[in-house]
């Protein structure tokens, strides 16, 4: 199945995606980064997310030690916490 895949959908993906950079300083409303361990397959690394900080204007940026990839499935239990956390600051904030 994976030879079956259309000309045109492999042009698609061949195609540069929108500059992300430019996006997150674009955006105003709060964002909330949670990132898991590099070494557990995580994409970002602390260097990542400290340059990712510097674009953003209202932003919050957490490391889930012993997740990877996905935080949400790797350390669900974190992650619920961390978002609860998140929404409760912007809940006060009103």
């Amino acid at each position: 199945s994976k030879l079956q895949v259309d000309d045109n959908v492999k042009q698609m993906f061949a195609q540069p995606g929108p500059n992300w950079q430019q996006l997150i300083a674009k955006i105003h409303c709060p964002i909330l980064l949670l990132a898991g361990d590099p070494e557990k397959g995580a994409l970002f690394t602390q260097n990542d997310i400290q340059a990712i900080s510097t674009l953003w204007q209202q932003g919050t940026a957490i490391c889930v030690e012993g997740a990877g990839h996905m935080v949400h499935y790797d350390a669900f239990p974190a992650f619920i916490q961390e978002v609860k956390t998140f929404l409760d600051k912007l809940d006060r904030s009103k």
